[in-house]
């Protein structure tokens, strides 16, 4: 899949490498792109994100290859530049997200998958600009924001 290029310098690509949902491509290249507003990811420079949506076998292997952990997970974020590179390109990183996961919490929960996938992917973004979860103070901050860009990009607050 060809990278989104938006005017603002954001090149947005979403590599579908999974069957068992849809998913409308344009749309998550399009959260991606608020998110990257919200947070005020300033495209001076262009701003290089890559989106993968997988099964669990995949996630699960990138979880034990990458972190150690021998388990599917919803999400993963793996940052690549905290900044600009000297060539004037800011590779933000990498969202990989198990569809499958999303569809199993989704019914699970009585809520919509692709809402899931969109929370998942505002989560690996805003784990790639430096939020933390891992104590719970960070959690609540990482968690109301995360919840507030959802908010307004699918209900315009």
């Amino acid at each position: 899949m060809r990278p989104r290029i938006s005017s603002a310098g954001y090149f947005i690509g979403v590599h579908n490498c999974q069957r068992r949902m849809s998913v409308r491509v344009s749309r998550i290249q399009a959260l991606a792109e608020f998110v990257l507003r919200e947070e005020r990811v300033c495209a001076s420079v262009p701003v290089v994100l890559s989106v993968s949506l997988v099964s669990d076998r995949r996630i699960r292997r990138l979880n034990k290859k990458f972190l150690n952990h021998d388990w599917a997970t919803d999400v993963l974020a793996f940052p690549m530049e905290v900044g600009p590179s000297a060539e004037g390109v800011w590779i933000l990183g990498d969202v990989i997200i198990s569809s499958e996961t999303a569809l199993r919490q989704s019914r699970h929960l009585g809520l919509d998958a692709k809402g899931e996938i969109a929370l998942y992917l505002v989560h690996g973004i805003l784990h790639l600009l430096g939020y933390r979860d891992d104590r719970p103070r960070f959690k609540k901050k990482m968690w109301a924001r995360q919840e507030m860009i959802l908010r307004k990009f699918f209900h315009g607050i």
